[in-house]
């Protein structure tokens, strides 16, 4: 039983689902509250990157108000939520690339964002999760820039399949991002990283390193030169940089 109601809006376009929902949660909206779009025009992806969000693609946003936040947990319990979706509505397994990619025949088929906003020190107003999702290939494809990175779940869906989607990824998401142990054994057999070989980025370097596993709380433990390191925030590669 879900510990609150999902309120959905539904557009087919806006600039960013992130954005509006933000707008909302500073109204008063309650946890729960989702936007769904099937189009952005300006979303917007980690490190200041651009979010391509074309036709035939998922954007939604999740309204989380937890009562501290650890944005490494929520983006992780997000990965989550979105891989069990899909496996459950389309039978398709997704791997997770840390933190908050996923994974399909080598191809990122989905990116996660989470943006917290505070008033004052300590606990959070709120926290908003922006999930996209690739379902289908874009007309055209995608831009030459993501043709070798960006991949699709392979699916078309009416609004009432992407509507269902969207309420059952953010209903696993409330129930299970409290706790880590409702979803992290499953993020850790999703891993397409663990066990591999890996770069770790940092102001543009790029560090060889190996992923040996993820800690209890969704940091990334790498084995490097200078020896055990737990990753909590950043950005990794699988490939040379």
């Amino acid at each position: 039983m879900s510990k609150c109601d999902i309120n959905l809006i539904y557009y087919r376009s806006l600039p960013s689902t992130n954005t509006e929902l933000r707008r909302l949660a500073a109204a008063g909206a309650p946890e729960g509250t989702a936007v769904v779009a099937t189009v952005q025009t300006a979303g917007r992806g980690r490190m200041g990157r651009k979010f391509v969000s074309p036709a035939g693609g998922l954007y939604m946003s999740l309204l989380l108000r937890p009562e501290s936040t650890d944005v490494l947990r929520i983006t992780s319990a997000a990965a989550v939520a979105a891989a069990r979706t899909v496996k459950a509505e389309f039978g398709i397994d997704c791997g997770i690339k840390w933190v908050n990619d996923l994974y399909l025949d080598g191809k990122k088929v989905c990116g996660i964002l989470t943006e917290a906003s505070y008033s004052s020190p300590g606990s959070p107003d709120y926290a908003v999760v922006g999930i996209g999702l690739n379902l289908s290939y874009p007309e055209g494809g995608f831009p030459e820039e993501l043709r070798d990175i960006a991949g699709s779940i392979g699916v078309k869906c009416d609004r009432d399949t992407l509507i269902e989607t969207a309420e059952r990824i953010a209903l696993t998401l409330v129930d299970t991002y409290r706790d880590p142990s409702l979803f992290i054994d499953e993020y850790r057999a999703r891993s397409t990283v663990i066990g591999k070989d890996i770069y770790v980025i940092s102001d543009g370097i790029a560090v060889k390193a190996r992923a040996t596993g993820v800690d209890d709380g969704c940091g990334l433990i790498v084995e490097t030169e200078k020896g055990t390191e737990i990753l909590r925030s950043g950005e990794i590669s699988i490939r040379p940089r």
